[in-house]
């Protein structure tokens, strides 16, 4: 994966597109009794649904989008390309995929249905990060206590922070106080 990557980062958009039968030769390289195990497997199948793919997917319909959105939008997917390898030769395996995925999201959600994620899901997988860069397994106790209303509070509340604090003005991580303190009310 390190070497498609970091090729991906480098190339131009044919060097992208000329990738393709390389990943189709790689695919075709996994042993059949891996490929067996796959098959069906019930966690591909629902990470699939998450992006508008199923057993009835037609798989060349996904490849002409990717195509298409990377001959469109060659300069963002080639950054993105940039910015995923360099995750992965620093070893940040984690934030390699979250990233990928959002990106996937971003190409194959303009024509496959994605489904937004609920606050809840929003705060697991911002939950599962923090533990999974603390070496630490993904929490299964913390969301589950947390109601659907005080779920989107917290959602909200973390993005006027995230928000207020990436402007960087003194005056805005002051009032950062004032968001810290409604939040309790």
């Amino acid at each position: 994966m390190g070497d498609t990557l970091q090729k991906a980062a480098k190339g131009s958009i044919t060097d992208l597109i000329g990738m393709l039968p390389d990943i189709e030769k790689f695919l075709n390289s996994i042993p059949e009794p891996v490929k067996a195990c796959l098959n069906g497997n019930q966690e591909i199948a629902a990470l699939g649904l998450k992006y508008g793919i199923n057993a009835e997917t037609d798989f060349q319909v996904i490849v002409k989008r990717l195509v298409t959105y990377g001959t469109l939008h060659y300069l963002q997917v080639h950054k993105w390309f940039g910015d995923v390898n360099n995750l992965w030769q620093s070893g940040n395996y984690y934030q390699t995929g979250y990233n990928g995925a959002g990106y996937l999201h971003t190409v194959l959600g303009s024509s496959f249905q994605t489904p937004n994620p609920t606050d809840k899901e929003i705060l697991q997988q911002g939950l599962n990060g923090l533990f999974e860069e603390n070496k630490l397994a993904d929490p299964t106790t913390i969301v589950p206590c947390i109601d659907d209303a005080t779920a989107h509070k917290i959602v909200v509340f973390i993005g006027q922070i995230l928000e207020k604090a990436a402007k960087g003005s003194v005056s805005d991580l002051i009032s950062l106080k004032n968001l810290i303190e409604d939040f309790g009310k």
